[in-house]
């Protein structure tokens, strides 16, 4: 009987210690998937950050063009594209304005009532 009660022990020991080496490998698989979790947002994190420098760069050099700069052929190309989306725009915002019998705003590009004085959203003047 002692024998059949040692082997229980036995086998409930081994189980036991199988267990904890489960245990131990989810405890340390969720640690690292935590940890992989928090470096992916710190990369995206970073990579936002970038996308808004790059963004405001990209948009220092479009001023600089506005103003007549000269940039290389691959620059000036990109800001001629923005240049002629902008036109698509201007334009697109005239036809709705005639649609809905209202203005387009010289300074800001608003929409506006064309009964209104001032632009309601920057403050220009609209009818001199």
């Amino acid at each position: 009987m002692d024998d059949i009660f040692g082997k229980v022990k036995e086998g409930t020991a081994k189980v036991m210690d199988e267990a904890e080496k489960f245990t131990n490998i989810a405890v340390k698989k969720t640690k690292d998937a935590i940890e992989q979790t928090k470096y992916s947002y710190a990369i995206s994190g970073i990579e936002k950050k970038i996308n808004e420098i790059m963004a405001e760069l990209g948009m220092k050099i479009y001023e600089e063009y506005e103003k007549g700069a000269e940039f290389g052929d691959e620059i000036k190309m990109k800001c001629d594209q923005i240049q002629n989306l902008k036109n698509d725009i201007a334009e697109l915002k005239e036809k709705m304005a005639l649609l809905k019998n209202s203005v387009v705003c010289k300074q800001c590009g608003a929409i506006i009532n064309e009964d209104c004085t001032f632009c309601p959203k920057c403050g220009m003047r609209i009818n001199e």
